[in-house]
């Protein structure tokens, strides 16, 4: 949610629920240093690491906990209606998104831990027929597939959104680019 040129930010962990107002500077600040960090100038997936970054710079425990990998799973995003890149989808977060939140976890002092890419929740997923996990996309909610099993009931009920989206980071970047003249993507590639 945006307020003022800040957003507040869930940083998840098991209990209690903890929120961080972050500015402009600060996004933007962390911005740069994951871009440093990996030595990338891929702006979507700068973007994505972003609230792994904030989660890892200013959560007091040392173990994160990851959603990574459940929408490509349970065909979470509302684009596998329409083609199903979930296994392409799947092998980008595998081969490259969790080794820099590994990485990144490890200059924080961080671990990261992905329970939706264990062994046995992998196996029931791809046992779950297409169409039923479709059927529950379409009603914003896992409902039919996953039974809620969230402390915070009405998190998990929301229509789901990746994080860069549902933190509000997405759109404080995007209005500091367009101040600059820019388009996302470019904005976060000149920095």
């Amino acid at each position: 949610m945006i307020n003022h040129g800040h957003i507040r930010l869930h940083l998840s962990s098991v209990y209690p629920l903890e929120f961080r107002e972050i500015g402009e500077n600060e996004v933007i600040s962390g911005l740069k240093e994951i871009k440093r960090m990996f030595q990338s100038e891929d702006a979507l997936t700068l973007l994505i690491e972003l609230p792994s970054y904030f989660a890892c710079k200013y959560s007091e425990r040392r173990s994160i906990v990851s959603g990574q990998g459940s929408d490509e799973l349970f065909l979470g995003y509302r684009k596998y209606d329409l083609e199903d890149t979930s296994k392409m989808d799947l092998e980008r977060v595998m081969n490259k998104l969790i080794p820099m939140e590994k990485e990144m976890g490890k200059a924080f002092n961080k671990e990261f831990f992905y329970p939706y890419l264990e062994g046995n929740v992998i196996s029931v997923a791809e046992k779950i027929p297409r169409d039923l996990k479709v059927r529950a996309v379409k009603g914003n909610s896992y409902s039919d597939l996953l039974p809620s099993v969230s402390a915070y009931e009405r998190i998990a009920l929301k229509p789901k959104k990746a994080s860069q989206y549902s933190s509000g980071l997405k759109d404080l970047v995007e209005k500091v680019a367009r101040r600059e003249g820019k388009r996302i993507y470019q904005f976060i590639r000149d920095l």
